[in-house]
């Protein structure tokens, strides 16, 4: 109740707090229980092109682990909701493959919710630069025969991406006000080297910010120690210099409620 009290009275005096923060630390404690590997094990269901689980994963990456976080945030305790959440979080517009948000890039240019930009003034970027994705590499290399959401005839989409220094990061954390803020680094090249078998990348690896007072703790699910993590963000920051340009920081937007079920393109699943 209190905390409630408190969101009530942030909005009142114009404070940008992301909520619900009552429960995301909950949902991440939660999360500890799935194991951390490269591949999504997840998918459309069984007959489509993509038969694995729709909604149980075996094993985490990054970023399912943070949609599984905020579907299960949001949810309030109902599974029905949980589900609706999981959809949004992962798919455009219906559930195919095709309309899976693949890219963390696309996901922030078509359908960012329950991400919202941060209004603070600290947070604006002072980097940014021009990443090619190559879409039809991608569905090569999964053998999927059909465009992707969005995707035109050249098989490629550039964005320009826009994102914090190092040193603008450590402005912008500390500057937010106490609470939960979702966050993603940009790849460099011995990122890309090493993890992307289809070039350019910009924004990657997803992340929970939690900000209280002075301590910033990052949580996520780490391929090095294979589980999720939490760790100071000096920490982390230092850690993934080698392969990190910067970052982006987003809000949580606490009226996000997915009230109907994503239609399946059935399709796509013979």
């Amino acid at each position: 109740m209190w905390l409630t009290i408190l969101w009530l009275l942030s909005l009142s005096i114009g404070l940008a707090t992301p909520a619900p923060v009552d429960s995301i630390g909950l949902a991440v404690r939660e999360s500890q229980k799935f194991p951390v590997d490269v591949r999504d094990s997840l998918g459309e269901g069984e007959g489509c092109f993509d038969g694995d689980s729709r909604y149980e994963p075996t094993t985490v990456n990054c970023q399912i682990w943070l949609q599984w976080v905020l579907a299960t945030v949001y949810a309030g305790g109902s599974e029905i909701q949980f589900r609706r959440n999981l959809d949004a979080l992962r798919y455009y517009e219906s559930v195919s493959f095709a309309d899976r948000k693949h890219f963390v890039d696309r996901w922030i240019l078509y359908a960012p919710e329950p991400l919202q930009p941060l209004e603070n003034k600290k947070c604006r970027a002072d980097q940014s630069q021009v990443v090619t994705l190559q879409l039809d590499r991608f569905r090569v290399t999964h053998q999927y025969p059909t465009p992707l959401f969005e995707e035109y005839s050249q098989g490629t989409e550039q964005h320009v991406v826009s994102y914090l220094s190092a040193e603008q990061s450590n402005v912008c954390l500390n500057a937010l006000t106490d609470g939960w803020y979702v966050g993603f680094f940009v790849a460099n090249e011995a990122w890309l080297s090493k993890w992307s078998s289809i070039g350019e990348l910009g924004l990657v690896h997803s992340m929970l910010i939690e900000k209280t007072g002075t301590d910033i703790l990052v949580h996520h699910a780490s391929m090095d120690a294979k589980k999720i993590i939490s760790e100071p963000w000096t920490d982390f920051q230092s850690r993934l210099s080698v392969v990190s340009k910067g970052y982006r920081f987003f809000s949580l937007n606490p009226d996000w409620h997915p009230l109907i079920d994503m239609p399946k393109e059935t399709a796509a699943c013979p």
